[in-house]
């Protein structure tokens, strides 16, 4: 080894990658990470909006479930 130099590994020595190939995959995956950001936005606002609902039927009264009677059970 005595006769062996190691080069360093200098910064001119990165493959040479096109820039407009890095931009492109730097807005794929931002574009895939605004999207799922968009899907669990709008899964957040139907959920609320669903809770909501809810809400204002039990306090309509429509909440609770019918007799027994009106499925065809015994009749009390």
């Amino acid at each position: 080894m005595k006769g062996r130099v190691i080069q360093d590994i200098q910064p001119t020595d990165q493959p040479d990658v096109p820039a407009a190939a890095v931009g492109a995959a730097i807005g794929v995956a931002l574009g895939i990470m605004w999207g799922i950001v968009a899907v669990e936005v709008t899964l957040v606002i139907y959920s609320a909006i669903v809770v909501y609902s809810h809400a204002q039927n039990l306090r309509e009264g429509g909440g609770s479930p019918p007799p027994y009677s009106h499925f065809g059970g015994p009749k009390i």
